[in-house]
């Protein structure tokens, strides 16, 4: 019995030992930055390239939380969360800062994706 409180007590002691010799190191993160600049060279489409971004959404926004994305995603986002002036300064919109912080959860949006919806804005938010 000796023998197991020794050999309980040495692991006890180099688990501590470990444990306190270990660092916590910080992490860092790339910083996510949106590309504004190839907005301008190619024509930004809803049904094709904004709307498959919020496929991912719909668990919780598909009529359990607004906006619906599920139903009628444009009508869901125009103009209640993206406003024809957005596009006068996309970096400006609510909607585009909601999804750049965490917007009361953590969304979902890639970088790529957050590039896409500023053109989208920039471009006019159309229903194209």
């Amino acid at each position: 019995m000796r023998r197991i409180k020794l050999l309980f007590g040495l692991l006890l002691a180099g688990f501590a030992v470990m444990v306190l010799s270990t660092r916590c190191e910080k992490v860092t993160f790339k910083e996510d930055v949106i590309d504004t600049t190839t907005v301008d060279t190619v024509v930004i489409s809803f049904s094709a390239d904004i709307k498959p971004i919020f496929s991912k959404c719909t668990s919780c926004h598909g009529g359990a939380q607004n906006p619906n994305l599920k139903t009628d995603p444009y009508n869901a986002l125009v103009p209640a969360y993206v406003t024809p002036a957005d596009s006068i300064n996309p970096a400006g919109s609510i909607f585009l800062n909601w999804l750049e912080t965490d917007g009361g959860h953590k969304p979902r949006t890639t970088t790529a994706e957050k590039s896409l919806i500023f053109g989208w804005i920039k471009q006019g938010a159309k229903n194209n």
